[in-house]
């Protein structure tokens, strides 16, 4: 098992840890082991992340757009939409059709590319030495919404 405050690799039976010397309480151990990479996924994502997992149509970015992924910090994935918003200004006659279908085709993928844009977040956060509470705070803190 591991330590709680240093985090070395101490015996199962241990009531103290050998290398700082903390008072090893089994209850927390057993909490603190037991994080689940869903439960920092729903951490990341924030109160739609059952919705975000289900559903394969996103009508807020149908709505809102470029505004929707800002919202949900995928700035890189923002930018690009702004891209094609720029372009299609060259193409006037087209603009509404243009921006139209952004929107329908962003709304079809979106709710896929957020989860894998949150599920790589994760597992970066997940490589971190940091307790398991750190690692929720920052799912909250980095995920969810602007």
């Amino acid at each position: 098992m591991k330590c709680p405050k240093c985090k070395a690799t101490i015996d199962n039976d241990s009531k103290y840890c050998t290398y700082c010397g903390v008072l090893i309480n089994k209850d927390n151990i057993e909490k603190k082991e037991n994080i689940t990479k869903e439960k920092l996924l729903d951490a990341f994502i924030g109160n739609n992340s059952e919705e975000i997992k289900e559903k394969s149509f996103s009508l807020p970015q149908v709505l809102l757009g470029t505004i929707y992924l800002l919202y949900r910090k995928m700035y890189l994935y923002a930018l690009i939409s702004l891209i094609i918003f720029i372009g299609s200004l060259f193409l006037s006659k087209y603009f509404i059709l243009i921006i139209v279908i952004r929107n329908i085709v962003f709304a079809f993928y979106f709710n896929t590319i957020y989860y894998n844009h949150a599920n790589n977040k994760v597992n970066d956060i997940m490589k971190m030495s940091i307790d398991d509470t750190s690692k929720e705070r920052l799912c909250k803190k980095k995920g969810g919404t602007s």
